[in-house]
């Protein structure tokens, strides 16, 4: 990462007059150090900086080199003192990448929240002109910012979710942004864009959602807050489909879920008082006949306290910390994710029937034919983060067509690999070579991380490009990205 800075203010001291050529020099030795900026760090930390005073000084004899030796130590010694100083709270901001940027940006702007406009306009998520916007165009400019980040949008919406039992954010993110909005944001998602189509016939006794981690923190929120559902249903009957289930399942299998949320939403829906219901009948009463009330009665007066601009912004309390960080002794099971595509992985009919899904499936083959330690945290991060309810479900019987599909993929990996590799009978097992290797791990809600040292790197794992970064994976609903530290 580089350090960009928007703007200079100078001005110096002298005790004589400086000549417009000398002052140019200077002025040469900024520009150099503002187009030529030497990196403050290798991370993807994006670190905002509001304002920095930097001091320092020049002879009268110095030019442009020595300028920009004494800015560059001067604002090195500013951004130090910045980044650890007493003030640091108030003039920095640092984020550990731009997701969770993006993440604060739509929690802030949903809680009325405008203190850290400065930040977001560095980082280029709000428009040069978001100062005099309202609250309504951030809250649809940080909606477009989310949009045109697509990789993005699951692991966002997932991160504000997580945070929903700490500080609410997920219930405020529902009632802030619009019907419009949040159908643009699933539309736009991967992970989500394929359950915007409504299910075609709901079943008698559609079966329940299947069991996610993501699901476990929203069905609480909707039974703690249930008038949720009336106002974003569309939304919600999305996101517990693809919170049950990655987009990449089979027609059936989606469908299967979709009316699974939909029978989850109906037995979660209060019911409709007599009152409400025998009003909301004649109005569309009235509506079908033309005489709506909307069109003919006045407009009722606002309420002090309701509108967004007018209620006070209060200050929410900052996101949790998303990232679990563990050691795993297996992870080259993980390179085995750049392979499941040419192996089969999504013609099986387990998972287009949705008799098993992705994660289900490939938990399976981990514990089953590559014998992994269900221990190790490979083993769900292999599954996109997912693990079972209960040790139970480990323990339930497949049917033979199942377990020969389990047996047939592993065949076609393992030739795959061999391929691959070009390995060569006389050497030792494959398996156990490719897959017995120390990294660690990072989970966060929709992307995972696999760290391992650079030094330990393998030229025929690299030949073969089983370290590339795999990416969005369709068929987990989560971003994998390989990293060499």
């Amino acid at each position: 990462m580089s350090l960009s800075i928007a703007r200079w203010r100078n001005r110096f001291h002298s005790p004589q007059a400086l000549s417009a050529q000398q002052l140019r020099a200077w002025h040469e030795g900024l520009d150099e150090l503002r187009e030529a900026p030497d990196p403050v760090h290798d991370s993807e930390e994006l670190i905002c900086v509001r304002s920095l005073q930097l001091r320092g000084r020049l002879q009268a004899e110095d030019g442009s080199a020595q300028a920009l030796v004494m800015f560059r130590a001067a604002l090195q010694e500013a951004l130090d003192a910045a980044l650890h100083g007493s003030s640091a709270e108030r003039h920095v901001l640092r984020y550990p990448q731009r997701r969770a940027a993006l993440a604060d940006l739509l929690y802030r702007l949903a809680a009325n929240d405008r203190e850290r406009l400065w930040a977001w306009q560095q980082l280029r998520l709000l428009p040069a002109w978001a100062e005099s916007s309202s609250i309504a165009e951030l809250r649809e400019s940080a909606v477009q910012s989310l949009v045109r980040e697509t990789e993005l949008i699951w692991p966002v919406l997932m991160r504000l979710l997580q945070a929903q039992p700490q500080n609410g954010a997920f219930a405020l993110l529902l009632r802030a942004y619009t019907p419009a909005q949040w159908r643009q944001l699933l539309q736009a998602c991967p992970q989500s864009r394929a359950y915007l189509q409504p299910p075609a016939a709901d079943a008698a006794t559609p079966a329940p959602l299947p069991h996610s981690a993501e699901l476990a923190l929203l069905l609480p929120l909707l039974r703690e807050q249930p008038q949720l559902i009336a106002q974003r249903r569309e939304a919600l009957l999305v996101l517990l489909a693809a919170c049950a289930q990655p987009a990449a399942a089979g027609d059936a299998a989606r469908q299967h879920t979709l009316q699974a949320a939909a029978a989850q939403l109906r037995a979660m829906t209060p019911p409709v008082p007599a009152t409400a219901a025998r009003l909301s009948a004649r109005r569309q009463l009235q509506a079908a006949a033309g005489t709506a009330e909307a069109g003919t009665a006045k407009p009722a007066p606002a309420r002090a306290g309701t509108d967004d601009e007018a209620s006070a912004p209060r200050t929410p309390p900052e996101l949790p910390q998303a990232a679990e960080s563990q050691s795993s002794a297996q992870a080259g099971l993980l390179f085995l994710l750049n392979l499941l595509p040419a192996a089969g992985l999504l013609d099986g009919a387990s998972l287009r029937s949705g008799a098993l899904s992705a994660p289900q499936l490939l938990r399976r083959l981990a514990l089953g034919p590559l014998q992994i330690d269900a221990r190790d945290p490979a083993l769900r991060a292999f599954c996109g983060g997912w693990s079972p309810a209960s040790a139970d479900e480990d323990a339930a019987p497949l049917s033979e067509a199942q377990q020969a599909e389990l047996q047939s993929l592993q065949e076609r990996l393992l030739l795959l690999l061999q391929k691959r590799l070009d390995w060569q009978a006389q050497e030792p097992p494959l398996l156990p070579w490719l897959l017995h290797r120390r990294a660690g791990i990072v989970f966060e809600p929709g992307w995972i991380e696999l760290h391992m040292a650079a030094r330990e790197a393998d030229v025929r794992i690299r030949r073969a490009a089983l370290d590339l970064d795999p990416g969005y994976l369709p068929w987990l609903g989560c971003v994998m990205r390989f990293v060499y530290d």
